[in-house]
């Protein structure tokens, strides 16, 4: 009784302790050990091999109709140095960046949460949690969009306490990089306007705050001259083709597709893939898309939205409840494979639906909102943090919904926060609880 007694004060010790080196020595161990199942191995999605051929397209001096910059640049690098073996390279680079993350998620952790306990367990969670690791092994753009969004929100907190210009530049350098790595991330762009423009109400309009602000815009006109670019090449200004292929998915799912002005031939194309029993839009899209060009792809789907887009909306809310009985960690449970590192994934991931992520949503706008009437403070990290996670799945379901697994994953880090702190004000008295 006496040695049992000793071992847990000395964990809880151990736990409440704000020595963060050996908590962070012991979540990198257990995070090599579980996540070196996966080490080396290379999955590939259909995706994958857009973002390799893009590589070429780029370095002809032509963006690539499929795929932003940043993702094909840089597994094009590593093509350049490593030829044979360069997706081998490109996912244990993706490793490297996720171990990394894991110290600024720890740092995010300290400052969000004010409980050693709390930091080191949510630290944990993300550390070895199998969906992360599962991602780090595709070539795709998850792993390093859910690392980078770690070090985006890590950035702007840093800046938040210290105001040091190093923090203001990598928040920029790094909102570039995530938008053109994925176009989704657009959603970033106002939140940091907000950030900014809050920064200059506290620090009186200081040259750093419109150096934020003015950065910022700098990332606007980047995007604005890249579209322009895209125009040049394929006659239409946008970033990527990847959203018309998205919404015509959508559209045609929900039978809300609208052809006036489309000649003969494209209507007797749809008609062809009318005729078959097993649909495939997506295979459509790219059939009518060759024949007919996007300029014309992109006309009738911003035709057929502006003319159903009340039945749209109305058919979007139906498929969010939908979406909420699907598994929340969906490939985790798709693996179909007897490769035993993956069926530890399997085991191991958790059988909770979408609709906990609307559970702890809303349960968190109630508690932001009892300790705001209670403390007559505005919790506004949290608040931004849960703003984030709601503009990630309001793009999914405004743009993507086919594609939701995939878009939803680099809000993850910031799902485990929202969970975590929910998790302290059940432990834990509210009124005790510090928010940020």
């Amino acid at each position: 009784m006496k040695l049992r007694n000793n071992v847990w004060g000395t964990v809880k010790a151990f736990l409440r302790s704000e020595n963060y080196k050996y908590k962070l020595f012991l979540i990198y161990s257990l995070s090599l050990l579980f996540n070196g199942w996966f080490f080396g191995t290379v999955l590939m999605a259909p995706d994958s091999y857009s973002y390799i051929s893009a590589i070429d397209t780029l370095l002809n001096g032509e963006p690539d109709v499929l795929r932003t910059p940043v993702y094909p640049l840089l597994l094009g690098m590593m093509r350049m140095i490593f030829p044979v073996s360069f997706v081998n390279i490109a996912v244990i680079f993706q490793y490297a960046v996720f171990f990394l993350s894991i110290f600024y998620f720890h740092k995010i952790c300290v400052f969000f949460f004010r409980s050693p306990v709390f930091s080191f367990f949510t630290t944990l969670l993300y550390a070895c949690h199998p969906y992360v690791a599962l991602w780090s092994s595709y070539i795709l753009t998850e792993s390093l969009a859910s690392s980078g969004l770690v070090f985006w929100l890590w950035f702007l907190i840093d800046y938040y306490q210290k105001r040091k210009y190093g923090a203001l530049s990598g928040s920029l350098v790094v909102t570039f990089l995530l938008i053109f790595h994925r176009p989704s991330f657009l959603y970033l762009i106002p939140f940091l306007l907000i950030f900014w423009g809050y920064q200059m109400y506290k620090e009186k309009c200081s040259v750093r705050s419109w150096t934020g602000l003015l950065g910022t815009v700098l990332c606007v006109l980047c995007m604005a001259v890249y579209s322009s670019w895209f125009s040049g090449v394929y006659g239409v200004r946008m970033m990527s083709e990847v959203s018309v292929i998205n919404e015509y998915n959508i559209l045609r799912e929900r039978d809300l597709l609208e052809l006036d002005g489309v000649s003969d031939a494209f209507r007797n194309d749809m008609a062809n893939f009318d005729a078959v029993a097993e649909k495939d839009y997506f295979k459509e899209y790219f059939y009518l898309s060759a024949t007919y060009g996007l300029p014309e792809m992109k006309r009738v789907t911003s035709q057929s939205l502006k003319m159903n887009y009340p039945e749209y909306l109305t058919k979007t809310e139906k498929q969010i409840s939908v979406i909420a009985k699907t598994p929340l960690l969906i490939h985790c449970h798709e693996i179909d494979t007897n490769y035993f590192p993956y069926r530890i994934v399997k085991i191991l991931s958790f059988k909770v639906k979408f609709g906990f992520l609307y559970v702890v949503l809303w349960l968190s706008l109630l508690v932001y909102i009892v300790k705001m009437v209670t403390t007559k403070k505005l919790p506004c990290v949290s608040l931004f943090v849960w703003g984030l996670v709601w503009a990630n799945y309001v793009v999914i379901l405004l743009g993507a919904q086919a594609e939701w697994a995939r878009l939803m994953m680099p809000s993850y880090p910031l799902i485990f926060l929202l969970t975590a702190q929910l998790i302290s004000c059940v432990k834990i008295d509210i009124s005790k609880v510090m928010f940020r």
